[in-house]
């Protein structure tokens, strides 16, 4: 049995990885399930809300989808954060507030440039 910061050890390795071994939704699910029995074996309830709360489930899906993304073809240099990392997400302008964005794809026709967005209010 694995305690709360070996699950996070082992999560971050496996995501480090996945720029030469993609991920697949079978495994990350796999993943959390074990991540989430055994923290909770260890540490209880206040071990799960530590583990969900840290981001490391949600970053290996966000790595299922990156990696999905590369086998249809796109352009790996062009997702961001790149593949294998979590750190670096995007803040894009919406409607009524600028967000982060977990995963991005750039075009690669189109030269980035600053705007000023004016809200009226």
């Amino acid at each position: 049995m694995r305690i709360l910061q070996q699950i996070k050890t082992d999560i971050d390795t496996r995501i480090g990885s996945c720029d030469t071994n993609p991920i697949t939704l079978v495994e990350a699910l796999e993943m959390i399930k074990l991540a989430v029995e055994d923290v909770i074996r260890d540490s209880g309830s206040k071990g799960k809300t530590s583990l969900i709360t840290s981001q490391q489930l949600i970053n290996l899906l966000h790595e299922v989808v990156k990696s999905s993304l590369v086998s249809e073809g796109v352009n790996p240099t062009l997702i961001q954060p790149t593949v294998g990392q979590s750190n670096g997400e995007k803040t894009l302008a919406g409607f009524l507030k600028f967000k982060k964005q977990d995963i991005c794809i750039f075009p690669n026709n189109k030269t980035p440039r600053n705007e000023s967005i004016d809200f009226n209010g």
